[in-house]
């Protein structure tokens, strides 16, 4: 289970991000626990798409079914060298 709990039910988010890891660069690192939790409460989709609107921030989302996606600002400099994971395309996602 998450730790992240959904203010509507109290019980933890269940969506299907397994694991999220942001890039921020310049003054907006402070901020970037606070919005991981807010990306994270949106999935794998949607988060992905807010994070597009985002100057200085990149991110490499999880999801359970262990593939990968990366925000289009990493797309060369990303190399996945786990065989047990593929790399997802955002856009066969719901």
């Amino acid at each position: 289970y998450s730790h992240i709990l959904n203010p509507k039910t109290g019980f933890p988010f269940d969506n299907d991000i397994a694991s999220i890891t942001l890039l921020i660069s310049g003054e907006d690192a402070s901020n970037g626990d606070g919005l991981s939790t807010m990306i994270y409460t949106l999935g794998t989709k949607k988060g992905y798409e807010y994070v597009q609107t985002l100057e200085n921030v990149q991110a490499v989302f999880v999801d359970k079914d262990s593939k990968v996606y990366i925000t289009e600002g990493l797309k060369d400099q990303f190399e996945l060298t786990n065989d047990n994971y593929k790399m997802g395309k955002i856009d066969d996602l719901k």
